[in-house]
Order: C-alpha cells, then structure tokens, then sequence
C-alpha cells in the first residue's frame, strides 16, 4: 500500500492531551492556555467527554457551555452540540454479543442483499488469517441472532492483505471492496460481480492514494466513497498517517457518475459534507438521505454519526449535517452506519467505553486502527425522527414580506436570472422591496425552532437573494430577560443560526449570512409582561449591499 506525503505538508503528529480523568484544573490550564487552536478543541471535547460516558449531560454541557467563548470559529457547532444534551436518549445501542464481537476490532458491517448475513471486518481477533492484517469475516443471521462469525474463504480470502467489504447492492449482483492487494496504485476500491471475480475500480475513481468507503446507486451510474486525495477541504493529511486525534488523516467524500460507459472525474461533496478533518462510511437511504461519519461538525467527540438531506435532483447539494444524537454518539468514534435490510435496526461500530475489548487505551483510531472496536445495534424507531427531512419550503406568495417600514428610496426590482437560482417550470415570483426592510422572526419562550407561520416570509427572503447576488443578509438575534444573561447570549445566537440555516438550505451560500447573538440588548417591548417578553423573542434579519 502507498501512504504519500505531498511536498510542504509536514507531519504535525497526534495531539498530546490531557487524560480524561484529569483533575479539572488540569483540564482548564490545557484549554485556556491552547484556545482557539483545533487542539484546545479536541481537549475540551475530551474533557466533556468522561462525563457523557458516565450520562452526566448536565455536566457536559456546562463545559461546552463554561468554554464556548474561548472558540469562535466552533460556535455555531457548540450551540449544535449543546442542544444535544436536551434530548436525553430513550433508547441506547445494544452490544451484539460474543458470537460477532471478540477483544480484538470488529469494524464495517454489511448486510448480505437477503439479510441473512452479517459481514464485517475483524483485526487482532483470535481467528484472523495471519498477523494483524484486516480479514473478512461472517455471521449467519436468524430472527435477529447471530451465530458464531467465521472468517470467509475463497475469492474474498487473503492472507496477507487488508480486506473489507464496504457495500453490496441491494439485488446482491455485485459486492464493493477495499483491499490493498498487490496492484500499482495502493489502497483501492475493487467490485466484485457474482461470487468469483474481483476488478479494481477503473482510474479516474481509483487513484495513488486512499479510496475507500463505497457505494453505489442500484442503477449502477453512482458511486459515493471516500478519499484522501489532495484537493480536498482543508489542508492535506494522508490516511494512515498521524494527525489531530488520530491515524484517519483528512478523508473526503466523494461522488463520480457513469455516462456512455465510463466513469468520470469524481467531485468532492463540497464544505457542506466535508470538513479539514476525516469523513468516514457514507451511506446511502432512498437515494436521498446521506448518513456518514465525521471528526468534524458538531462531534461531541471523536467520529459521530451525522444524517444530511439531498436537496433537488443533482448530487452536490445538502442540507447542513445534523448530528443523529446521543442514542447513538459517544465521545469516541462511532462509524459505519448501515440499516438492516427489514429495516429494524441501525447497526454501527464504535469503540466506546464498556465494550468487549480494553476501553480505557483510548480511541482505535488514535493508536493506528488496533483499538477494539465493537459491533452495536439500536432499534431504527429510536432514530427515526432525526431521518425524517426538514420541512419543505411552502409555496411563495406575491407580496411584500415585510413589516411595515417607513418608506426611504425607490424600491428594487428584481427580475434577472441567476447562477444558483432554482430550476422551475414556474418562474419565481418578483418580489419589492427596500434595503430597510426588517424581516422579523419570533420564537416560544427557549426555542430555536422556526414556526411554519415564518416559512413563506423566509422563503421570500431567499428568493430577493437568489434574484440579487450581490445582496447579504444581516441576521440578529435577541431574548427576553429570563435566565441567566450568558444563557440568553447563546439562545440568541442559536436562534439566529436556525434562520441561517433555513436561508442556506434554499440554495443561498453562508458567505452571505452574516449572524449575530445580542442576547437580552436592545429589546423593543417591556420585558415585565409577557406580550412585551414574546416581542422580544425574535430574530431580525435586513438585507444589505
């Protein structure tokens, strides 16, 4: 296999941090001395992250909470995370026991097409083929049990190489691979067709360097995997080799289709999916909901779960990643989401705290990938609500959508065309109005949530937006009185961010929002009644040049 280190990026190794179980002091030197730097971060992700392990939510998020202002580049993410811990789990994964998971790390699990098979990729077992290479392994499936895995022969069988199956199709013709078998360009994705012949996965997919991770549409004409590949978001670290928390590198997701036979160029998902650090195991729901792994985002720590929602009919548009929750997450890494064929459970891999190896040496994937990594399962109604698609956009009406603003020029008129103006059937409406209009949003007393009744005010925003590039917009947030003011601040800036949102996942780029919290400043109403507290629960957003 071939790890290459491109010319002028060096090594910055694996972050020296605190152990968990440090006092507290300890804790807060490391990450005051550090912040802003990615390493305070990961600090301040470890520290909360003894405390999730334990269920103290409470605590955890008084962390996030103490340190936010230390990090402003990773707001809007701690207000994500912090929101997490208002959802206490109902249900948490289930271990699936002895007969699949050993001490040794049993990662990637694949349902065969009938699902009656469990495959899965088992290093450092008892049973491996030879050393500590990467085997495939499989468990028969009965009335959701397992019996004893077993490592398979034949064609799929190596013993000196990595294996491991990362999809098969949902007819069963034809099984996606990575090996790192002896062939010129490394480690590689390959497919196998029917049960005896593997062919690596033709150039320009497959490349020098780490290709990984794969799925296909069931037509065939789709592949979504992951890569190392230089051009990626963010700064370039190679798969295999030390850096952040980790031996993942800086993985990438991407996509190519097949048009007249052949593959082409494939195209990274862009800064919506990606980020400077690993994304892992994409997998594919209905063709439109994109669940996958990630460092980055809103990680409570290590690799969490994240779902996105494909907007439209191309491939490199989604809504922003939302963290699936703490019913599956964990501080450590938790990767290789797959849903089981009839649809009961969700099934993953993660090497958190209590499984059947030593979880106390720290993460698998920080000390090289020989950490123990377990199978788990959670019942799919557990998640069920964090697949579901945000709300679509209602219909847009022709009005002015905006209050009553005293009169200052000459309204704008939209009416040209552009770039990343939808494409409909029906033209967009053509919408007036003046640079000092004030489109107000308001909120129930703590929400963040966006009411139906403000979807078509946003909407016509995002249409005056897409109608007028040059135009941003000013988002500000505000609260009542009630709470603690440092509370209030960040309610305010979630508040604002759940607007951005909204306005970006109508096709509007987050370069042009500009967001603000302002807490409990500049109310407009009496803040000793409530009708003067529910005036003051708002959102303001006004469009600048």
């Amino acid at each position: 296999a071939m790890l290459t280190i491109l010319p002028g990026c060096a090594n910055k190794g694996i972050f020296e941090l605190p152990p968990p179980n440090s006092p507290d002091s300890i804790h807060d030197n490391f990450i005051r001395d550090k912040a802003p730097s990615d390493e305070a971060f990961a600090a301040l992700q470890n520290h909360a992250g003894r405390f999730i392990e334990d269920g103290n939510f409470a605590k955890a998020k008084a962390i996030f909470s103490e340190y936010s202002p230390l990090f402003p580049k990773h707001q809007a993410n701690i207000d994500r995370i912090i929101e997490l811990f208002d959802e206490y789990p109902a249900v948490l994964p289930e271990n699936i026991g002895q007969f699949v998971n050993s001490p040794g790390s049993e990662i990637f699990p694949v349902f065969s097409a009938d699902g009656d098979t469990l495959y899965f990729t088992g290093r450092n077992r008892a049973d491996n083929n030879i050393g500590d290479t990467e085997d495939i392994f499989a468990a028969v499936h009965i009335d959701n049990a397992f019996e004893t895995a077993k490592p398979l022969t034949g064609t799929l069988s190596s013993t000196q190489f990595n294996d491991a199956i990362n999809s098969i199709s949902p007819d069963g013709k034809f099984t996606l691979l990575f090996t790192n078998r002896e062939d010129p360009m490394g480690n590689n994705a390959f497919i196998m067709r029917g049960s005896n012949t593997i062919t690596e996965f033709p150039h320009p997919v497959n490349s020098r360097y780490f290709d990984s991770d794969a799925i296909m549409t069931p037509d065939g004409t789709t592949i979504i995997f992951v890569s190392d590949r230089p051009g990626g978001i963010g700064d370039y670290h190679a798969n295999g080799m030390p850096f952040r928390d980790g031996f993942l590198g800086n993985t990438d997701i991407y996509i190519a289709h097949k048009t007249d036979g052949e593959w082409k160029k494939p195209v990274n998902l862009g800064e919506v999916i990606n980020t400077p650090y690993a994304e892992r195991t994409p997998y594919l729901i209905d063709g439109r909901i994109l669940v996958f792994s990630s460092q980055g985002h809103s990680s409570i720590g290590g690799m969490d779960i994240f779902v996105s929602f494909r907007k439209g009919d191309g491939w490199t548009n989604w809504t922003q990643p939302r963290n699936i929750g703490l019913s599956i997450n964990s501080p450590r890494d938790d990767w290789g989401f797959v849903i089981s064929p009839d649809r009961k459970f969700a099934y993953f891999s993660s090497d958190r705290k209590g499984g059947s190896g030593n979880r106390d040496g720290g993460s698998g994937n920080r000390d090289g990938g020989f950490g123990s990594f377990d199978i788990y399962r959670i019942p799919i109604e557990a998640i069920e609500e964090k697949l579901q698609p945000p709300p679509e956009p209602e219909p847009i009406v022709e009005e002015k959508p905006a209050l009553e603003p005293e009169p200052a020029r000459e309204p704008l008129v939209t009416h040209h065309e552009t770039p990343d103006a939808p494409t409909e059937s029906i033209p967009e409406p053509i919408i007036q109005f003046q640079l000092t209009d004030t489109f107000t949003v308001r909120f129930e007393v703590n929400g963040v949530s966006i009411r139906r009744e403000f979807y078509s005010k946003l909407d016509s925003v995002a249409v005056i937006m897409r109608q007028n590039p040059p135009l941003k917009l000013r988002i500000d947030g505000f609260t009542d009185n009630l709470g603690p003011a440092d509370y209030n601040l960040r309610l305010s800036r979630r508040r604002a961010q759940a607007v951005a949102d909204f306005i970006a996942d109508r096709g509007i780029s987050r370069g042009r929002l500009l967001i603000e919290g302002h807490g409990i400043r500049t109310p407009i109403a009496d803040n000793t009644t409530d009708r003067g507290r529910a005036l003051n629960r708002r959102v303001e957003c006004r469009l600048f040049e």
